[in-house]
């Protein structure tokens, strides 16, 4: 299954860290040092997401989102 996941740098005090998340699956976040950490952290909290929603018989997750590149 592919999904968007948006990475993005955020700052705790002066320490800069990573946040990334599926635009699909609202409230699925992760954070890390580097964003390369912070992708492998989603990636971890996404299989558990799906995995739950698989034993409570719950639909399977549905890619809604599209990503493109907006030129200005």
């Amino acid at each position: 299954m592919k999904l968007a996941a948006v990475i993005q740098p955020t700052r705790q005090d002066i320490t800069k860290r990573f946040s990334a998340y599926c635009p699909d699956i609202p409230g699925c976040v992760a954070h890390a040092p580097t964003p390369e950490k912070a992708l492998e952290a989603l990636k971890i909290c996404v299989i558990r997401h799906i995995d739950s929603r698989k034993e409570l018989g719950l639909d399977s997750i549905k890619n809604h989102s599209q990503v493109q590149v907006l030129e200005v």
